[in-house]
């Protein structure tokens, strides 16, 4: 590779975000590491984001713009965005998401020291419409073998972080297939699950990407209708039917991985019982009666506390 080749491919997926896209571009333009190429991936937005795009393209010879014909989805756009460029490293930066001015310069920094980790896992701050932020800190710091992180992942939940805070090695997204078309909320869990049960993976301590959080986000529509309890359970599924996830852990992590999926659907119903208790509709629909057996109310409450202990832990 030249010095002056792009060492990592940053893509935006972009849908109706003209509003919150331009800053989303200028933090990658105003990174104290230059060695990077940009794709903005519209997905046939109807608001200004294209013309965004294309006036990026044309004010940088790294930035690259492209635009579906029609509306893909969610999932098959960052799916599409993961495949563009060609540096040895992919970061999906959500639209509505920024980063840190230097970011990519200690993301380097990882993969220069030791080009074997596949992940790159920075801390994330919400950054919330009215200005306040809040920062989630993962109780894991620096380098973990193959393997080693996966139970508990399963059992606690995402502890990589979202697509806009996590580098990924290319060969590695390949080597799994890519990330799913099909998965809308857990995607980039599923895709970097996978990749830890194979690779090393380290976790950067530092606050370096910021989350946009708001009532207009994907991930507040679907906990609001709790229809990512769905996707939770298929995920976990086909997490459990991959060689390389399935040798990582034992049954009980299998178990309490169950337990961590039903005791989230049952804090969603009470929360949907508690926002909107004379609307039918506002509650979330029973367990798949295959799932009822594998787990039982004493083992989800206690989950649950786990899971209120475990997110008072990741933030501060």
């Amino acid at each position: 590779m030249r010095d002056d080749s792009p060492w990592i491919t940053i893509a935006i997926p972009s849908y109706n975000r003209a509003h919150l896209l331009h800053r989303a571009v200028e933090s990658v333009v105003g990174q104290t590491e230059d060695h990077w190429e940009l794709w903005i991936v519209d997905d046939a937005s109807s608001d200004d984001a294209w013309t965004i795009a294309e006036k990026a393209s044309r004010s940088d010879t790294r930035i690259h713009a492209t635009r579906h014909p029609r509306n893909l989805g969610l999932a098959q756009n960052f799916s599409y965005a993961a495949q563009c460029g060609i540096a040895p490293y992919v970061l999906l930066l959500a639209a509505d998401d920024f980063l840190d001015s230097r970011f990519l310069q200690h993301v380097r920094a990882v993969v220069e020291r030791d080009p074997h980790v596949a992940l790159i896992c920075a801390r994330r701050i919400h950054q919330r419409s009215n200005g306040s932020r809040r920062y989630f800190d993962t109780p894991l710091v620096g380098r973990y073998s193959a393997g080693e992180v996966v139970a508990r992942a399963l059992r606690s939940g995402n502890l990589f972080g979202l697509y806009s805070s996590v580098v990924v090695q290319r060969d590695a997204l390949i080597e799994i297939g890519g990330i799913r078309q099909d998965n809308t909320w857990a995607g980039d869990f599923e895709a970097f699950t996978k990749i830890s049960a194979r690779h090393p993976v380290y976790f950067e301590p530092r606050a370096l990407a910021y989350q946009n959080v708001d009532r207009s986000t994907q991930t507040f529509a679907m906990v609001r209708d709790a229809t990512l309890v769905s996707f939770e359970f298929a995920t976990l599924e086909r997490l459990l039917e991959d060689p390389a996830v399935r040798n990582s852990v034992g049954n009980k992590d299998v178990l309490r991985a169950w337990n961590r999926i039903v005791a989230i659907q049952w804090a969603l119903r009470l929360y949907s019982l508690a926002t909107s208790p004379f609307n039918p509709k506002g509650v979330s629909p029973p367990l798949p009666p295959k799932y009822v057996p594998r787990t039982s109310y004493w083992a989800v409450l206690l989950t649950l506390v786990r899971l209120l202990w475990y997110r008072a832990r990741l933030t501060y």
